[in-house]
């Protein structure tokens, strides 16, 4: 799923205002190149959220939130080791927003990984797109960006969406019973998790092409192994390193796959955003709703029903519908 820098990005590109240090070049053959990695980190921003689902009996959001920001704490501490003249902490000014990031990027993943154990794969990824909604709003709220009736009426749709994700009208979802209440609180934290992704992306926005992406990653990897152990303990569990580390071969690649491909989706993202236009890269990044799907039915056997799909759809289709309507009225 996007982080907030990569969101941050995308919906700067869809603007028409990005910075000196994300100028794209997409020219021929470049463009298409820039499609394929997009297209990658589609693939691996839904293979993290399908290994959390697969972990979720066997570990609290905390503890994979623990072993995600261990692992792109250790990675974008290399990252930024051999990138000259970076610093790991940043500028001196924007060291409280960095925090606030990190903090905010926390809690968002937290409410994702815990609306992960209570709904299925699709589910969460639809009510998380939520998120350039939500930050449409805050930035007209928070700095003063201008917001027009057609996103007004977009989000006023998108709610109708999220109501329909809560499947009121059947008590029975997919080929499991999943208690009203359990559906009820997965829906919030996902919408949680949303809200956070957005304060993050806000911030991120705020700070600046002064700031690395690199250095946005390496404060919420920091911020999330530490505060994750906390977390753990307010939520009744206590940090035990020992009861985190799997006892099967296969749980040992899936919790270190979840910090790598998170890690390796970011990446290419980045990279395939400097690479093509912004209405290409809206629409490559939404793939990753019918991906999820997909991956839930065939791992997971997550059948969704009727209406949940239509929820999904008018969710997806007013949500991409913002980024896209910009990039098109700003070229």
């Amino acid at each position: 799923i996007m982080t907030s820098e990569s969101q941050a990005l995308l919906l700067d590109r869809s603007n028409g205002h990005l910075s000196a240090q994300f100028v794209p070049n997409v020219s021929g053959t470049s463009s298409i190149f820039g499609l394929c990695l997009m297209m990658l980190s589609v693939v691996f921003s839904s293979m993290q959220t399908l290994f959390v689902r697969i972990l979720h009996t066997h570990y609290s959001s905390f503890e994979l939130a623990f072993s995600r920001g261990f692992v792109q704490l250790v990675l974008s501490f290399l990252w930024i080791l051999f990138t000259p003249k970076l610093s790991f902490w940043g500028p001196p000014s924007s060291r409280i927003w960095l925090v606030l990031r990190g903090l905010a990027g926390f809690i968002g993943m937290s409410c994702l990984y815990y609306s992960l154990h209570l709904l299925p794969l699709g589910d969460t990824t639809v009510i998380f797109f939520t998120a350039p909604l939500i930050t449409a709003i805050l930035a007209a709220l928070l700095l003063k960006e201008p917001i027009s009736v057609y996103e007004i009426c977009a989000g006023i749709l998108c709610l109708f969406g999220v109501f329909l994700m809560t499947n009121p009208f059947h008590k029975q979802h997919l080929n499991i019973i999943i208690q009203t209440n359990d559906r009820f609180l997965g829906v919030c934290s996902g919408l949680c998790a949303a809200l956070a992704v957005a304060i993050a992306y806000i911030l991120v926005r705020k700070m600046g092409a002064s700031v690395d992406f690199k250095v946005n990653v390496f404060y919420f990897a920091l911020i999330s192994t530490l505060l994750s152990p906390i977390g753990m303990k307010l939520s009744g569990s206590n940090f035990n390193i020992h009861s985190l580390l799997p006892q099967k071969t296969f749980e040992w690649i899936v919790l270190f796959g979840i910090g790598t491909v998170g890690f390796i989706g970011n990446a290419l993202l980045t990279l395939g955003l400097q690479q093509c236009e912004a209405g290409p890269a809206t629409l490559m990044r939404f793939l990753e709703v019918p991906s999820s799907f997909i991956l839930g039915i065939i791992f997971l056997h997550e059948i969704p029903n009727t209406v949940t799909i239509l929820g999904a759809l008018i969710i997806t289709t007013t949500t991409s519908s913002i980024p896209l309507r910009k990039w098109m009225n700003s070229r």
